[in-house]
């Protein structure tokens, strides 16, 4: 056991956990939103939270028993899929990204499966991280860029 899985935990998400996630979730995509569309529109944010605050197998990142984040993994056929890895800004830069990418990328090796994820093209931090990790370039829409992960591909 390491030091981060010591300081790192992830739980279910409680009814009384919704505010502080939604201020996470807020405060993690802003600046990103912003430089990617010039505009934050709350409207809009509040639709995207609801929809990852009703996904189902959503889970509290916590770091010291304190709660700074959100995560969601899909299992999908032969692939898993980071819905959402999402870090308040004050919790970046502790390592908790990646230790929750080393994580899933061991999900995966021992299941069998490719990684995949999406992000907002404007989010160079996160790209960083997955590229540090080994995800490739797949794929891109309007507003992602798609990545992939291959456990052969890490071996």
């Amino acid at each position: 056991m390491n030091d981060q899985s010591v300081r790192i935990k992830l739980r279910e998400v409680s009814v009384g956990d919704r505010e502080l996630v939604h201020h996470i979730h807020d405060a993690a995509y802003r600046d990103v939103i912003l430089r990617q569309f010039g505009e934050w529109d709350q409207r809009l944010q509040d639709q995207f939270f609801e929809g990852t605050w009703n996904h189902p197998g959503i889970m509290m990142v916590e770091y010291n028993s304190e709660p700074c984040g959100f995560f969601c993994v899909d299992s999908i056929d032969d692939e898993l899929f980071i819905y959402e890895m999402v870090l308040d800004p004050s919790a970046q830069g502790r390592g908790i990204g990646t230790y929750l990418l080393g994580q899933t990328q061991d999900r995966a090796t021992r299941e069998k499966k490719k990684l995949k994820l999406e992000v907002l093209r404007s989010n160079d931090r996160a790209r960083a991280l997955y590229e540090r990790f080994g995800f490739k370039l797949v794929g891109c829409n309007d507003t992602h860029d798609q990545m992939e992960w291959l456990p052969s591909s890490s071996n």
